[in-house]
């Protein structure tokens, strides 16, 4: 018969799984909960929007443990709880530098791709006056979760280090924009960007090569037409903070070594 030591023993043990999974349930809960008031936080997956995850991911982490150390314990001898405990964690290592490194070569086409854009922009475009605002109609916003070229945050420092000029403005079409009497006018998050006064505009089509000056609304409409949705020129769906979809089926996929993409 168990002595009163091992009873209490294995008491411990069972219970010391229960413990951690409620403490990663609490965790997981605390690090979602300041932005259930958050207006401009969403869950994601992949993307930058995924770094508010942080937080609760160490929840998830006292569950994985919670888990591996409940399974473990079904073995019959402590040698083999072991040997099962080591290669569960192995298991959970190994799926996580997969999926961190799969992850990691959209972000290595992503730069890639930034410095073809800008290259073909240049192309087209080798000298813009001074002052002006470059519309990129043509270049897709993500490659997977990684941004490429996205909004005010990245665009016109991209042109102003390209043409060595700081008073460039750049904003990307894509189906946010809205055509105004003022303006372009863009929405990324919760934010509205602009608008882009017309007599500053330049409209740099990479696929057309050429160079357009929409002088006013009318000409916006006439160049875009009035389906916001066909803005997206070609590019796969996707979103601010989490880009393209990448867990789907036809999903983009990359191969290495990372290079830059043209759809």
């Amino acid at each position: 018969m168990a002595t009163d030591r091992e009873r209490c023993q294995c008491r411990a043990v069972d219970s010391g799984p229960r413990r951690l999974a409620l403490a990663g349930v609490v965790v997981f809960v605390l690090g979602y909960s300041i932005f259930l008031v958050a207006g401009n936080a969403g869950p994601a997956g992949t993307g930058v929007s995924n770094r508010i995850a942080m937080a609760a991911a160490l929840g998830i982490a006292l569950l994985q443990v919670a888990l591996v150390a409940a399974i473990a314990a079904v073995a019959n001898t402590p040698a083999a709880q072991r040997r099962l405990h080591a290669a569960l964690v192995a298991v959970l290592v190994t799926a996580g530098f997969l999926v961190v490194n799969a992850l990691g070569l959209y972000w290595g086409a992503a730069a890639s791709s930034q410095r073809a854009v800008v290259e073909s922009v240049r192309a087209v475009l080798p000298q813009p006056p001074a002052g002006a605002t470059l519309l990129l109609d043509g270049p897709c916003s993500y490659v997977g979760p990684a941004p490429i070229l996205e909004s005010v945050w990245d665009i016109p420092a991209a042109l102003r280090f390209a043409y060595g000029d700081d008073t460039l403005e750049g904003e990307i079409v894509s189906p946010t924009l809205r055509i105004t009497d003022a303006g372009i006018q863009s929405r990324i998050y919760a934010y509205d960007i602009g608008p882009y006064a017309w007599d500053s505009l330049l409209v740099v089509d990479t696929r057309q090569g050429r160079v357009l000056r929409l002088a006013d609304a009318d000409a916006a409409r006439a160049y875009f037409g009035t389906d916001a949705g066909a803005l997206a020129r070609g590019c796969r769906p996707a979103r601010a903070g989490v880009g393209e979809a990448v867990f789907t089926a036809g999903a983009r996929r990359i191969a290495w070594p990372p290079r830059a993409v043209t759809d």
